[in-house]
C-alpha cells in the first residue's frame, strides 16, 4: 500500500477504457480497485489488469448498482488500508492531489476526531480552503474506514442516485463532519460537453432513482435539520429544467412520475426488478 495508506475504488459500467487507462497510468503508485458491474467490455477492463500492477478487478456477475458494487470493493480493502478514495469511471485526479487530500484529512483529524470524509472537488470556486457540508457526490471522496465501520455501508436499495447524500446524511446524523476540500480539484464527467443552461442534463432514467430515492428519503431519512423544505424546491427545480429545457421530455416525464409514485410506496431496488 502507499504511504498514505489509501486505495482508489472505482465503479464501472461500460466504460471508456481510455480514461481508464490515463487514471491507472497516473495512479501508478495507488492500488486501484475496479469494481465492474457486468460491463459488455469487460474483457478490455481483463486486459488492463495484465498491464497495470496497480490495477485490482472485482467482476461482479451483473449490473447491481452503485452501492453493491462499493460495498463488494469496501469489504475486500477496509481491512488493508485507512482510508477510500471514490472515483467515478469518468472521473481524473493527479496522485499529487490525492497527496494533498491525504494530508488535509490528517491535519482536519486533529482538530475534527469526527470526521468521516474529506472530498475533493470539481467546483474551481476557492472561497475557503475547508468548508463543512451536508453532502458530497461519491466521486472524490476520501473516507475513513474507522468511520465508515460506525456509519455503514451504502444503501444498496438505492441502486445508483442519492447513494453518496444518504450516507453523508446518515453520517451526520451520527455526528459525524463532512468536509470539501476546495482547494483540491480534480476533473468529473470527463468528455461530456452536451450543457443546458449551464448543467449537465442526466439520462432519462437516471431521473426515476433521483425522485424516488429523494421522495423516500423525504419520508424516512436520514435528512439533516431544516433541509427538507430546500430538498423539495430542488425537486421543484428539476422538473421544470428537465421536462421544459431538455430533450426526451415525454420519457423524462414518465421517470419522474413513476419514480414519485414508487418513492411514495416506498418501493426499492432496481427498476423493474420489484
Amino acid at each position: 500500500m502507499t504511504k498514505y495508506n489509501i486505495a482508489v475504488v472505482v465503479v464501472t459500467y461500460n466504460p471508456e477504457i481510455h480514461n481508464l487507462k490515463e487514471l491507472l497510468i497516473e495512479l501508478k503508485e495507488i492500488p486501484v480497485y475496479i469494481s465492474d458491474n457486468a460491463s459488455n467490455n469487460i474483457d478490455e477492463i481483463k486486459k488492463l489488469k495484465l498491464s497495470y500492477s496497480n490495477l485490482n478487478l472485482i467482476s461482479n456477475n451483473e449490473n447491481a448498482g452503485i452501492a453493491v458494487a462499493q460495498n463488494v470493493a469496501i469489504k475486500e480493502i477496509e481491512k488493508n488500508v485507512k482510508y477510500i478514495l471514490f472515483l467515478d469511471q469518468d472521473s481524473f485526479i493527479s496522485a499529487k492531489k490525492i497527496q494533498v487530500l491525504a494530508k488535509d484529512f490528517k491535519k482536519l483529524q486533529l482538530k475534527y476526531s469526527n470526521l468521516a470524509c474529506v472530498a475533493a472537488t470539481p467546483d474551481n470556486d476557492t472561497k475557503n480552503s475547508f468548508e463543512r457540508v451536508n453532502e458530497v457526490i461519491s466521486s472524490g471522496m476520501l473516507i475513513s474506514v474507522d468511520a465508515l465501520k460506525k456509519i455503514g455501508l451504502m444503501k444498496e436499495e438505492f441502486f445508483i442516485d442519492m447513494v453518496d447524500y444518504e450516507w453523508c446524511w446518515r453520517a451526520i446524523n451520527k455526528g459525524y463532519l463532512i468536509i470539501k476540500d476546495n482547494k483540491c480539484h480534480f476533473k468529473h464527467q470527463l468528455g461530456i460537453d452536451e450543457k443546458i443552461l449551464g448543467k449537465i442534463p442526466v439520462a432519462p432514467f437516471r431521473l426515476y432513482y433521483v425522485y424516488r430515492n429523494t421522495i423516500y428519503l423525504l419520508k424516512k431519512g436520514p435528512i439533516p435539520s431544516g433541509y427538507k423544505t430546500k430538498l423539495k424546491f430542488k425537486l421543484f427545480k428539476q422538473i421544470i429544467f428537465n421536462c421544459v429545457f431538455c430533450s426526451n421530455r415525454f420519457k423524462r416525464i414518465y421517470y419522474i412520475y413513476n419514480g414519485i409514485i414508487d418513492g411514495k410506496r416506498e418501493k426499492l431496488g432496481k427498476m423493474g426488478e420489484r
